[in-house]
């Protein structure tokens, strides 16, 4: 399963998932990237959001992702809020 900062990332928003099907993207390619990327927020946003940016094909790549907790407490897992180039 892929992993960012050693969580996994198991979720993404449908529009995210739209936005990866038309960049021919998948998890394994986002945890590539976003270990590689770096912090390019813009505007304010909550503590568990962030936003990530990579050179990718020559453009500027943009990845939302969002810290979440499962329903029991017990485990974090990262979402997939965003993915587009700005």
């Amino acid at each position: 399963m892929p992993e960012y900062k050693s969580i996994p990332i198991r979720a993404v928003t449908e529009k995210a998932f739209r936005e990866l099907e038309y960049l021919g993207l998948a998890f394994e390619d986002i945890e590539k990237l976003l270990n590689e990327s770096y912090d390019c927020s813009k505007s304010k946003r909550k503590r568990t959001v962030q936003e990530k940016c990579i050179k990718y094909n020559g453009k500027t790549l943009k990845i939302v992702i969002e810290l979440m907790t499962s329903r029991t407490q017990f485990e974090k897992y990262w979402r997939i809020r965003h993915v587009s180039f700005v």
